[in-house]
């Protein structure tokens, strides 16, 4: 068995700094009435995982069946690449713990040993 270690905190303000962007741009969008574009340079990984990202939140706010294999594969159906490494699957369960902890959805133990 392998284990890996907890992310610094610097990676999970990288998560918290993405989420906080995302709900800018998503609330302007509402406020103007306005569709969303999403692209990267390349067009697809970066773009894949912050659409990933979103529609999985979406799912958790609706209390919705959060499934990111199925979710990844329609996306996948639609574009291929959407999400091209394991650290980037990884990074899509990192940030919807993240999001599940700041909502208070979940909590951590912690222990005092």
């Amino acid at each position: 068995m392998t284990l890996t270690p907890v992310p610094p905190p610097a990676y999970l303000e990288e998560i918290q700094s993405l989420r906080r962007h995302t709900n800018s741009m998503l609330d302007t969008s509402k406020s103007l009435n306005t569709p969303v574009v999403v692209h990267c340079r390349a067009g697809v990984a970066c773009t894949g995982v912050f659409i990933l990202n979103k529609l999985m939140i979406s799912c958790l706010e609706h209390n919705e069946r959060v499934e990111v294999p199925i979710m990844l594969g329609h996306l996948m159906q639609q574009r291929m690449l959407m999400v091209q490494t394991i650290s980037q699957y990884k990074f899509v369960y990192e940030v919807l713990i993240q999001f599940l902890k700041n909502s208070h959805l979940i909590c951590t133990l912690t222990s005092d040993l």
